[in-house]
């Protein structure tokens, strides 16, 4: 899952997950980490966190059974792009499919979730600035051979934009516990 920060992508996977039992592999986690002895916002550092990524997605894949993957990613074009093409290749190399969704929002909205409380003081983007700055920047749009599943959720809840990802690629959904 790719988009610019603040559109949704680690609350829309964590929806997912819960809702198939997909492995969530969030981009800002281990970003967090990795911000603690590298400078956020280098090269250096989203580089080591596509590493780390594929290392852990390797790691799972070779687990099994666990229904699938959720990784959210940086929209940033490197090293995004090299890492997706890593983690495709490995993918396809286990047999599994691969799905990319690209969120996207209007501008106003965009701009209101980057200054939401709930981004402060987790190493996310949180000003308009920074958001700017990033969208100024080279994007990662996917790659060719899987195109995104491109999803406006500007008035979209993020129950209702994970029910449509899980459909538009028919995932299965986990029976609720009675």
């Amino acid at each position: 899952m790719i988009g610019l920060p603040g559109v949704g992508k680690t609350t829309v996977g964590k929806l997912i997950a819960k809702r198939t039992g997909f492995v969530l592999l969030d981009h800002n986690i281990m970003y967090k980490e990795i911000c603690c002895f590298l400078e956020k916002g280098t090269y250096a550092a989203h580089l080591l966190n596509g590493r780390m990524h594929l290392v852990i997605m390797n790691l799972l894949l070779m687990q099994s059974p666990i229904p699938g993957i959720i990784c959210t990613m940086s929209i940033r074009y490197e090293p995004t792009s090299q890492t997706v093409r890593n983690a495709t290749r490995m993918i396809k190399h286990a047999g599994a499919k691969v799905n990319f969704v690209k969120l996207e929002c209007d501008w106003n909205e965009h701009k209101r979730r980057i200054l939401m409380p709930s981004r402060q003081g987790l190493n996310k983007t949180n000003t308009v600035a920074k958001l700017k700055k990033y969208m100024n920047g080279a994007c990662f749009n996917g790659l060719k051979k899987f195109p995104p599943l491109v999803i406006n959720n500007t008035r979209l809840p993020a129950n209702k934009c994970a029910k449509k990802i899980i459909n538009a690629f028919g995932l299965p959904e986990r029976t609720p516990a009675r």
